[in-house]
């Protein structure tokens, strides 16, 4: 996965309600970063959290 398309992936989960939590680092045998889920339509469910990985 290249620079650019990992950057579209972040784009669209951001788009769909997710926060770029980490800056995108190196993970495993390629990069990603830590986005967590802040969408107040679910308050009770607390935060979520997801890893964006280009493997």
């Amino acid at each position: 996965m290249t620079d650019t398309t990992l950057m579209k992936i972040i784009k669209d989960h951001e788009n769909r309600g997710w926060s770029k939590a980490s800056e995108i680092k190196k993970h495993g045998y390629g990069l990603g970063c830590l986005m967590i889920w802040k969408k107040t339509e679910a308050p009770s469910q607390g935060v979520k959290v997801g890893l964006i990985n280009d493997k």
